[in-house]
């Protein structure tokens, strides 16, 4: 796949995440028969941002869902010559001596293109070591799909491990979109529309345990990069609105990030609006 193909790729992509956060944003209040008002909180709006286009909400991994993906996985495993491996070794540019070796670099390739901040990351990294840590993450998720809780704990152990060291959640989709486009490009055929599709249930499943850890923990690294001064004056006015709920405004004075340009005043006015229930 060409440049100018995954640049209308992300673009694509990109259209129907910005379409799916402004439903999450028009639905961010709803107001049911009974007058409650049911609000979504900034965790789980910023997690649905940051799934990706394929991601399937609210996925229940069925049997066949198992079969396939585990099927397809150990055709790649096995490490046997694939029908577009054969092919391709014709070409006396294509220098991989297995199917494995050929998807970890397609797979880093894929990776690459769709974020292309992330290549300093391995620029001292064997993509071949690389390549067989990432297996061992997949192998070890697609056997423990029915232990859920061994699954979550697994997870989120590399979860914590990772957030460290600079990987965003944004990451997480794009590798899920290189894992599938690399399974096709190396399987071929054999790789069907129903086994993609199931492909992408699972990893949807792996992004629902793993994307709420990620987003968590952007948020609160946000929030402890800001320096907050106490309050020096206060103001606030409160009034009744017509059905009955009490809406607070408060005027604090706050003092920006350290790294705000210093053309900017250094301290400014936030307002804080808080709504509460029926008086």
């Amino acid at each position: 796949m060409n440049i100018k193909s995954i640049e209308s790729l992300n673009h694509n992509m990109f259209i129907l995440r910005f379409k799916s956060f402004m439903g999450s944003i028009f639905s961010y209040t709803s107001n049911s028969a009974s007058g409650e008002t049911h609000k979504k909180t900034k965790l789980e709006i910023a997690t649905r941002l940051a799934y990706p286009a394929y991601y399937v909400d609210n996925v229940v991994i069925n049997n066949l869902d198992v079969s396939l993906t585990t099927n397809s996985w150990n055709i790649l495993m096995n490490g046997g010559p694939t029908a577009p491996f054969i092919k391709n070794s014709q070409r006396h540019d294509f220098n991989y001596a297995t199917s494995l070796s050929w998807f970890f670099d397609i797979f880093y390739e894929r990776f690459f293109a769709l974020c292309p901040e992330t290549r300093p990351m391995f620029t001292h990294v064997s993509i071949v070591s690389q390549g067989k840590l990432l297996a061992g993450v997949i192998s070890s998720a697609l056997t423990h799909l029915s232990d859920t809780d061994r699954l979550k704990t697994r997870l989120l152990g590399m979860v914590k491990a990772h957030n460290g060291k600079g990987v965003k959640s944004s990451y997480y989709g794009c590798m899920g979109d290189a894992l599938v486009w690399a399974l096709e490009t190396v399987i071929g055929d054999e790789f069907s529309i129903e086994c993609k599709l199931s492909w992408h249930r699972v990893y949807s499943y792996l992004l629902s345990i793993i994307l709420p850890e990620v987003v968590k923990y952007e948020i609160e690294k946000t929030r402890r990069s800001m320096t907050w001064v106490s309050k020096s004056r206060s103001n606030s006015y409160s009034h009744t609105n017509s059905v009955g709920r009490r809406i607070e405004v408060e005027l604090d004075r706050v003092l920006l990030p350290k790294h705000t340009t210093k053309s900017l005043p250094r301290k400014t006015m936030s307002v804080t609006v808080l709504v509460h229930g029926n008086s």
